[in-house]
């Protein structure tokens, strides 16, 4: 399952590059952010802020780009059967799916140790939002 997603992330790049190739004949800007994390020990804050509050800062530097890619690490989902397996598990609501499009996130790359945290559901619901 892990190695279909990362053809996909990579095809989803490959289409959105020759997509902009095609809009714009000069420079392309792709702006690349590590782990995006909205959980864990990060909760009380986007509990009180929201989801968006920690892209407050960057999200004219993301949106500037034609192209902004981060890892989300941990699903976006509301169900699925948590993994019990290992010590750390994470999850975000899915009102983190539009506060990381209104940040200028276009690709999010999912190849981490968390995105399976619940199960197959809480991947297709990332898929999804």
């Amino acid at each position: 399952m892990l190695s279909v997603m990362i053809r996909i992330q990579i095809s989803l790049i490959l289409s959105a590059l020759f997509t902009l190739s095609q809009v714009h004949a000069g420079e392309v800007t792709v702006t690349a952010v590590g782990d995006i994390m909205l959980s864990g020990s990060y909760r009380p804050v986007i509990d009180r802020y929201g989801y968006s509050f920690p892209f407050e800062a960057t999200s004219g530097i993301l949106t500037g780009s034609q192209i902004a890619v981060g890892n989300l690490e941990l699903p976006i989902t509301d169900r699925g059967r948590e993994f019990t397996g290992k010590r750390f598990r994470f999850r975000s609501a899915p009102a983190a799916g539009k506060a990381l499009r209104k940040a200028g996130f276009s690709v999010l790359t999912l190849a981490n140790n968390h995105i399976l945290d619940y199960g197959a559901d809480g991947l297709m619901d990332t898929l999804q939002y």
